[in-house]
């Protein structure tokens, strides 16, 4: 009998080298608060993150320094 938690580890492993291309390439996006660099493009990035996993709304929030996203996922 399959678990739950056999079919979460059996996910992961399937789908681990594109999880960890995926964090390489937001840890590769430049975002230096101190220096401004690279806040709208970072944002960004993480917003189609969220899209892409089909949350039902994305939105990223202007502040006064970096902005902020915000996504919501129903499931």
């Amino acid at each position: 009998m399959t678990t739950l938690s056999d079919t979460v580890y059996e996910t992961l492993k399937r789908r681990s080298a594109s999880n960890i291309a995926r964090i390489q390439e937001f840890l590769r996006q430049p975002s230096v608060a101190s220096s401004n660099t690279g806040g709208p493009e970072g944002a960004g990035l993480l917003a189609s993150y969220y899209r892409a996993l089909g949350c039902q709304e994305v939105e990223i929030l202007e502040t006064d320094g970096f902005p902020g996203v915000f996504a919501y996922l129903d499931s």
